[in-house]
Protein backbone atom coordinates (compact mmCIF):
# COMPACT_ATOMS: atom_id res chain seq x y z
CA UNK A 1 0.00 0.00 0.00
CA UNK A 2 1.49 3.81 -0.85
CA UNK A 3 2.00 6.07 1.62
CA UNK A 4 -0.52 8.58 1.59
CA UNK A 5 1.04 12.14 0.47
CA UNK A 6 1.44 14.79 3.06
CA UNK A 7 -0.46 17.48 1.91
CA UNK A 8 -4.00 19.06 1.06
CA UNK A 9 -5.55 22.32 1.66
CA UNK A 10 -7.17 20.62 4.87
CA UNK A 11 -3.87 18.47 5.92
CA UNK A 12 -1.22 20.55 5.67
CA UNK A 13 -1.73 22.52 9.14
CA UNK A 14 0.31 19.80 10.73
CA UNK A 15 3.37 18.57 8.88
CA UNK A 16 5.78 16.37 9.84
CA UNK A 17 9.23 17.67 11.25
CA UNK A 18 12.73 16.41 10.31
CA UNK A 19 12.74 13.45 13.04
CA UNK A 20 9.22 11.95 12.04
CA UNK A 21 9.52 12.55 8.14
CA UNK A 22 12.94 10.41 8.45
CA UNK A 23 11.38 7.46 10.21
CA UNK A 24 8.32 8.06 7.52
CA UNK A 25 10.23 8.06 4.20
CA UNK A 26 12.22 4.81 6.00
CA UNK A 27 8.63 2.46 5.83
CA UNK A 28 8.20 2.19 2.25
CA UNK A 29 12.12 0.74 2.17
CA UNK A 30 10.70 -1.93 4.70
CA UNK A 31 7.28 -2.79 4.26
CA UNK A 32 8.14 -5.24 1.99
CA UNK A 33 7.26 -8.88 1.65
CA UNK A 34 10.35 -10.41 1.87
CA UNK A 35 11.58 -7.97 4.98
CA UNK A 36 10.83 -9.94 7.81
CA UNK A 37 12.87 -12.63 6.54
CA UNK A 38 15.77 -10.37 5.94
CA UNK A 39 15.83 -9.20 9.29
CA UNK A 40 15.42 -13.01 10.41
CA UNK A 41 18.50 -13.89 10.33
CA UNK A 42 19.85 -11.83 13.02
CA UNK A 43 18.72 -14.12 15.30
CA UNK A 44 21.56 -15.65 14.88
CA UNK A 45 23.91 -12.95 16.58
CA UNK A 46 21.70 -13.60 19.10
CA UNK A 47 24.11 -15.15 22.33
CA UNK A 48 21.80 -15.17 25.36
CA UNK A 49 18.41 -14.52 25.96
CA UNK A 50 16.55 -13.13 29.23
CA UNK A 51 12.87 -12.83 29.90
CA UNK A 52 10.30 -10.95 31.80
CA UNK A 53 6.83 -10.94 32.80
CA UNK A 54 4.83 -7.52 32.80
CA UNK A 55 4.39 -4.38 31.53
CA UNK A 56 2.38 -5.37 28.40
CA UNK A 57 1.77 -1.58 27.68
CA UNK A 58 4.53 -0.62 27.74
CA UNK A 59 6.72 -0.79 24.62
CA UNK A 60 9.93 -3.59 25.21
CA UNK A 61 8.39 -3.87 28.54
CA UNK A 62 11.29 -3.81 31.42
CA UNK A 63 13.86 -2.34 27.90
CA UNK A 64 11.15 0.49 27.44
CA UNK A 65 13.43 3.19 25.93
CA UNK A 66 11.22 6.15 27.33
CA UNK A 67 12.64 7.66 30.20
CA UNK A 68 9.69 9.37 30.70
CA UNK A 69 7.92 6.45 31.36
CA UNK A 70 10.51 4.45 33.14
CA UNK A 71 11.45 6.68 35.68
CA UNK A 72 7.95 7.36 36.61
CA UNK A 73 6.39 6.60 40.02
CA UNK A 74 2.94 4.87 38.25
CA UNK A 75 5.05 2.43 35.87
CA UNK A 76 5.26 -0.92 36.34
CA UNK A 77 7.41 -2.21 33.43
CA UNK A 78 7.64 -5.56 35.01
CA UNK A 79 9.74 -8.22 36.26
CA UNK A 80 12.76 -10.96 35.38
CA UNK A 81 11.54 -14.46 34.97
CA UNK A 82 13.46 -17.73 34.01
CA UNK A 83 12.47 -19.26 30.58
CA UNK A 84 10.42 -22.09 32.14
CA UNK A 85 8.00 -19.18 33.22
CA UNK A 86 5.06 -17.78 31.70
CA UNK A 87 6.56 -14.55 30.18
CA UNK A 88 5.18 -11.75 27.76
CA UNK A 89 8.70 -10.53 26.53
CA UNK A 90 11.44 -12.73 25.29
CA UNK A 91 14.77 -10.62 24.75
CA UNK A 92 17.76 -11.81 23.19
CA UNK A 93 21.29 -10.11 23.04
CA UNK A 94 24.49 -10.18 21.21
CA UNK A 95 26.52 -9.80 24.12
CA UNK A 96 25.57 -7.09 26.08
CA UNK A 97 23.65 -4.98 23.56
CA UNK A 98 19.74 -5.82 23.26
CA UNK A 99 19.02 -7.12 19.11
CA UNK A 100 15.26 -8.60 19.65
CA UNK A 101 12.46 -8.83 21.18
CA UNK A 102 9.39 -11.05 21.19
CA UNK A 103 5.79 -10.88 22.98
CA UNK A 104 3.48 -13.36 24.35
CA UNK A 105 1.04 -11.35 21.72
CA UNK A 106 3.57 -12.87 18.32
CA UNK A 107 5.22 -9.63 17.74
CA UNK A 108 9.00 -9.41 16.99
CA UNK A 109 11.40 -6.78 16.75
CA UNK A 110 14.89 -6.44 15.51
CA UNK A 111 17.36 -3.84 16.26
CA UNK A 112 19.88 -3.40 13.72
CA UNK A 113 22.66 -0.62 13.89
CA UNK A 114 22.22 2.05 11.24
CA UNK A 115 25.14 4.71 10.64
CA UNK A 116 25.36 4.86 14.03
CA UNK A 117 21.74 4.70 15.36
CA UNK A 118 19.60 1.86 16.45
CA UNK A 119 17.37 0.96 14.35
CA UNK A 120 13.81 -0.85 15.87
CA UNK A 121 11.84 -2.99 13.00
CA UNK A 122 8.96 -4.59 14.46
CA UNK A 123 6.26 -7.25 12.70
CA UNK A 124 3.23 -8.58 13.97
CA UNK A 125 2.66 -12.42 13.61
CA UNK A 126 1.46 -12.69 10.45
CA UNK A 127 5.01 -10.89 9.05
CA UNK A 128 3.75 -7.61 8.94
CA UNK A 129 5.45 -4.13 9.55
CA UNK A 130 3.90 -2.35 12.71
CA UNK A 131 6.37 -0.62 13.87
CA UNK A 132 9.59 1.68 13.74
CA UNK A 133 12.11 2.70 16.39
CA UNK A 134 15.02 4.50 15.76
CA UNK A 135 17.30 6.13 18.74
CA UNK A 136 20.10 8.65 18.11
CA UNK A 137 23.01 9.19 19.85
CA UNK A 138 25.10 12.11 20.84
CA UNK A 139 29.02 12.34 20.55
CA UNK A 140 29.05 10.92 24.25
CA UNK A 141 27.40 7.99 22.75
CA UNK A 142 24.62 8.69 25.03
CA UNK A 143 20.82 8.37 23.76
CA UNK A 144 19.27 12.07 23.30
CA UNK A 145 16.41 11.15 21.06
CA UNK A 146 14.22 8.21 20.70
CA UNK A 147 11.33 8.35 18.14
CA UNK A 148 8.87 5.25 18.10
CA UNK A 149 6.57 4.97 15.21
CA UNK A 150 3.24 2.54 15.62
CA UNK A 151 2.12 2.04 12.03
CA UNK A 152 -1.53 1.48 11.48
CA UNK A 153 -2.66 -0.40 8.31
CA UNK A 154 -6.43 -1.13 6.78
CA UNK A 155 -7.45 -2.27 3.63
CA UNK A 156 -8.19 2.07 2.53
CA UNK A 157 -5.89 3.98 4.74
CA UNK A 158 -2.55 4.07 6.25
CA UNK A 159 -1.54 6.08 9.28
CA UNK A 160 1.40 6.49 12.10
CA UNK A 161 1.23 7.32 15.34
CA UNK A 162 4.74 8.86 17.02
CA UNK A 163 5.79 8.80 20.46
CA UNK A 164 9.49 10.55 20.47
CA UNK A 165 11.71 11.84 23.64
CA UNK A 166 14.27 14.59 23.43
CA UNK A 167 17.35 14.05 26.34
CA UNK A 168 19.19 16.78 27.35
CA UNK A 169 22.24 15.79 29.83
CA UNK A 170 24.06 18.35 32.01
CA UNK A 171 28.24 18.57 32.13
CA UNK A 172 28.36 15.55 34.04
CA UNK A 173 26.43 13.35 31.77
CA UNK A 174 23.46 12.99 34.24
CA UNK A 175 19.46 13.24 32.35
CA UNK A 176 19.05 16.90 32.99
CA UNK A 177 15.45 17.15 31.04
CA UNK A 178 13.01 15.22 29.03
CA UNK A 179 10.34 16.58 26.46
CA UNK A 180 8.06 13.67 25.66
CA UNK A 181 5.90 13.90 22.65
CA UNK A 182 3.39 12.41 21.10
CA UNK A 183 1.36 12.91 17.74
CA UNK A 184 -1.36 10.41 17.69
CA UNK A 185 -1.50 10.08 13.44
CA UNK A 186 -0.18 12.37 10.59
CA UNK A 187 -2.29 15.13 10.83
CA UNK A 188 -2.69 15.35 14.36
CA UNK A 189 -1.00 18.13 16.71
CA UNK A 190 1.77 17.44 19.30
CA UNK A 191 1.28 17.09 23.10
CA UNK A 192 4.75 17.82 24.92
CA UNK A 193 5.36 17.62 28.62
CA UNK A 194 8.66 18.52 29.80
CA UNK A 195 10.35 17.30 32.80
CA UNK A 196 13.46 17.95 34.95
CA UNK A 197 15.08 15.09 36.39
CA UNK A 198 16.02 15.11 40.04
CA UNK A 199 17.76 12.47 41.45
CA UNK A 200 15.45 9.36 40.35
CA UNK A 201 12.07 12.00 40.04
CA UNK A 202 10.89 13.90 37.03
CA UNK A 203 9.13 17.23 38.18
CA UNK A 204 6.94 18.51 35.65
CA UNK A 205 8.39 21.81 34.02
CA UNK A 206 5.37 22.81 31.26
CA UNK A 207 3.13 21.15 28.85
CA UNK A 208 1.64 22.43 25.73
CA UNK A 209 0.65 21.61 22.08
CA UNK A 210 2.28 22.54 18.89
CA UNK A 211 1.67 22.13 15.24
Amino acid sequence: MPLPKIGGAMRNIYVLNEFEQEVYDTIPLLDKEDSYKNFEKYKNNISRYMYSKGGKEFFRGLYCPFNTLRLSKCTRLGKYVNAQCKYDFEYGFNKEKLIYIKTSWGTEEFIVEKNGEDLGVEFDYDAALTRITLIKYNRDNYPNLIISSNINKTTNWFNVDFTYEKVEYDNNLQMKTLEYIEKMGLYAPRYHSLREVVGDELLLLNEWVSN
